[in-house]
């Protein structure tokens, strides 16, 4: 038996192109701290944030951006990635609340991508995101270092 094959692309080349100049044309640099990040704040309303999947992929994004703004403010900002070493969830875990803490924002929902299989259960239930001490701590824990005295 064949399996079903598909010949077209689940979006159109012209919806591809028109998702990604709709995000690029958002784009507004924004101080986080010392560094100048690549931001996206439109809309009014309650705040959700878009957590970045890898950087220049905020495409995907786009269609719920255009529409989650006609009725909230939608944050989504441009991670920073790192190709000479790894950067684990506590990190950036500490960026998203940088983000936030620039912005003001004190609490918020949260659209994300993740492998729930890779979760621990507790997690699945959305616990109090870690303090800067907590995260490094983690960060150093996952890369097998010792917490210093």
């Amino acid at each position: 038996m064949k399996a079903p094959t598909t010949t077209s692309p689940l979006i159109d080349e012209a919806t591809f192109h028109a998702d990604v100049q709709y995000i690029e044309s958002l784009w507004r640099r924004f101080p986080v701290g010392d560094v100048d990040v690549p931001l996206i704040d439109v809309g009014e309303g309650e705040p959700l944030v878009f957590v970045p999947i890898l950087e220049h992929l905020e495409w995907v994004y786009a269609r719920q951006v255009r529409a989650f703004s006609q009725s909230r403010r939608v944050v989504m900002y441009r991670r920073q990635e790192y190709r000479s070493r790894f950067v684990g969830l506590a990190e950036r875990a500490g960026e998203l609340l940088r983000v936030l803490d620039s912005l003001g924002l004190q609490q918020v929902d949260v659209a994300a991508t993740c492998h729930v299989e890779r979760m621990r259960p507790r997690a699945r239930q959305a616990p109090p995101l870690p303090s800067e001490r907590e995260a490094a701590a983690a960060d150093r824990a996952e890369q097998g270092d010792q917490d210093l005295p």
